[in-house]
């Protein structure tokens, strides 16, 4: 994966959404946050950028060929799987790995460069807390 791609968005269902805080209903939340009425709230939706795909791609054609090598039948050629403690399983389980690092550097990446942008804009209160939950 090219180091350009981190801290960009794709394409598909990931978007950045800017919303101005007009209003708090759970003060102690907010509170924890650090959100106040007319601050900047920003929230993105991105993955690995097609690197968990192209992970499962290169792997379920791999593991079509090599399933029957460990004694493995299975009732669809769709479906496929290897030992997970065969080398070719901890192999898959590393390459996961990397696009699950993926998954958390670049909306990292992403935030700095928002942050940066809203605050060159309009000054908040305070330091923004960033908070994530990275889906896969």
């Amino acid at each position: 994966m090219s180091p350009a791609v981190f801290g960009t968005l794709g394409a598909g269902n990931h978007f950045i959404e800017v919303d101005r805080v007009s209003e708090v209903h759970d003060q102690a939340t907010a509170a924890h946050l650090q959100i106040y009425p007319d601050n900047v709230a920003v929230q993105i939706h991105c993955g690995s950028r097609g690197l968990g795909h192209q992970i499962c791609e290169d792997y379920v054609s791999r593991f079509q060929k090599t399933a029957q090598d460990y004694g493995i039948t299975l009732p669809d050629r769709e479906l496929v799987c290897v030992p997970f403690d065969s080398e070719d399983g901890q192999e898959y389980l590393r390459a996961m790995a990397c696009s699950h690092a993926a998954i958390d550097l670049i909306p990292v990446v992403m935030r700095s460069r928002e942050s940066r942008s809203v605050r060159a804009c309009r000054p908040m209160r305070g330091t923004p807390r960033l908070t994530s939950r990275n889906e896969s």
